[in-house]
């Protein structure tokens, strides 16, 4: 199969030319979803206003039965996504540090009467490569080789990209806070793709939903879509309510682990501070002590610690002969594999309910 490719130059007017008139099809079968932020988009525009460069605009040009032609975007759709947001619909901004008064923080609507500033903008030019009509299996060649080496983006990456509403804000400012880096949670390698930030998103779901749940992509995403925008009459949550559990739970964990230390001893693994983080906001109406419980979970977790030695070394467990707890045994059992499944994480919520005899 043949590919005639052509290289020109288009600048932003052109673009928002085709958009208007309909034939700039922005979402191919091939392309992905957006995944630029809100930072991203503005930092493109700094590009242009800046007449800094850019790498090409990907076009495959087709004939429409009105003898129309049609560009589809094979790459680029961020960057052409981002010009019409800012100029044709005024959803973005520029930089609030763009450091020229004339720009900083405004949108399209409030530049248009800077002759200078408009014709900048709208001359900017992107270099373009186009390819005419051809077989959609070469198109989609083509596109699979631009994207080859680009690293997939994580589902958490693309909820981070997708989302700036309310939730995505919770996620965020929980993060930060230093006791998930204390505790392990948050580390270098788990923040590299996001995997802090998807757990953390899942110890807020419990408060959300009261209830534990298994482990879904889909209802992340929809957690982060329905508290996108709050406060909504549509979406009960008295965030003042949501925000105290957060909080208590928060300092119940600093406190157990003032006492003895039992946190950062055990609960780096996602398994096990899910399971304790979920009995702290379930059960918050009848805690023991901090200091009694912060006694029973390390008994505890040092029984399915041994458990789990004993597991290693089989012979070394009939020397020993010891019996554990039904509570420490269940709990051990569920911790194995599938430990984000629903049944699981049920059982050592069970299991830990009555280690700590709540």
């Amino acid at each position: 199969m043949k590919l005639n490719r052509k290289v020109g130059s288009q600048d932003v007017s052109w673009f928002l030319d085709q958009f208007r008139l309909e034939r700039l099809d922005l979402a191919p079968s091939y392309q992905r979803k957006s995944v630029w932020t809100a930072g991203d988009r503005r930092y493109f525009l700094d590009t242009v206003f800046r007449d800094f460069p850019c790498p090409p605009i990907y076009l495959h040009k087709t004939i429409d039965r009105s003898s129309n032609a049609i560009y589809h975007v094979v790459d680029g759709k961020q960057r052409l996504e981002t010009i019409i947001r800012f100029a044709a619909q005024n959803k973005v901004r520029l930089p609030a540090d763009f450091g020229d008064a004339r720009l900083n923080n405004k949108r399209w609507k409030d530049i248009i009467e800077e002759t200078d500033l408009r014709n900048a903008f709208l001359n900017y030019t992107f270099v373009v490569e186009y390819f005419d009509d051809v077989e959609s299996s070469l198109v989609n060649e083509i596109f699979a080789r631009m994207n080859k080496n680009s690293r997939k983006l994580t589902p958490q990456e693309v909820r981070n990209a997708r989302f700036d509403g309310w939730f995505s804000r919770e996620v965020d400012s929980e993060v930060e806070n230093a006791i998930w880096k204390t505790f392990g949670i948050v580390t270098p390698g788990r923040a590299r793709r996001m995997a802090d930030s998807q757990f953390i998103a899942e110890l807020l779901m419990v408060i959300l939903q009261n209830n534990i749940a298994g482990f879904d992509q889909e209802a992340i995403d929809e957690t982060y879509a329905t508290y996108d925008d709050i406060p909504n009459p549509d979406v009960p949550l008295n965030v003042e309510d949501f925000k105290e559990i957060q909080s208590d739970a928060r300092q119940a964990l600093v406190s157990i682990n003032e006492k003895n230390g039992a946190i950062a001893e055990f609960c780096s693994t996602f398994a096990n501070m899910y399971t304790l983080w979920s009995l702290l906001v379930l059960n918050r109406s009848n805690l023991p002590e901090h200091g009694i419980l912060a006694e029973r979970y390390k008994a505890l977790m040092r029984e399915v610690e041994e458990i789990s030695n004993d597991a290693k070394n089989p012979e070394q467990k009939k020397t020993k002969g010891k019996k554990y707890s039904a509570e420490a045994e269940e709990y051990f059992q569920n911790n194995q594999s599938a430990t984000t499944e629903l049944p699981q994480r049920s059982a050592r919520l069970q299991a830990l309910k009555r280690a700590l005899k709540i």
